[in-house]
């Protein structure tokens, strides 16, 4: 039985705030050059009653975007500064969990713009030593009504 008529859409605010270490050049900053998200969905309602396990995880969907940004922006951060936006994602559950990882590379707060994508975006050709990786740890998906 095909659901897909049946996915629901879950938003998510998002925050992100830098704090680097402060002996750091005063010209350094972040750019965000894209995400990468696992999005698990909890087991349907019909599984849970079935098996009694109300633990049960369904589909896993990993999203690749390590050079798109999020919701088509590629910020600039310098210390203390933070980037909010609004997302979403289709869940064929009510319920599920979302973790990942944002991709960032150091750059030159004097020289660098904020982009969005399509834009030249520079840092997207820098080496490993210029670029990392941050952790978001897992967080709740849930659909309001």
């Amino acid at each position: 039985n095909n659901n897909n008529n049946n996915n629901t859409t879950t938003t998510n605010n998002n925050t992100i705030e830098t704090d680097t270490d402060e002996t750091k050049d005063k010209r350094c900053a972040v750019q965000l050059l894209g995400r990468t998200w696992n999005i698990i969905e909890d087991g349907t309602e019909d599984d849970q009653e079935l098996t009694n396990d109300n633990e049960g995880q369904g589909a896993v969907v990993t999203v690749r975007a390590p050079t798109t940004g999020v919701v088509g922006h590629l910020p600039v951060l310098r210390d203390g500064e933070i980037f909010e936006y609004m997302s979403g994602c289709e869940l064929a559950t009510r319920t599920g969990m979302m973790d990942g990882n944002f991709h960032m590379a150091w750059v030159d707060y004097d020289t660098t713009d904020s982009a969005k994508v399509g834009d030249p975006v520079e840092a997207l050709n820098f080496g490993e030593e210029e670029k990392f990786v941050v952790k978001v740890a897992p967080f709740r998906l849930t659909v309001l009504e």
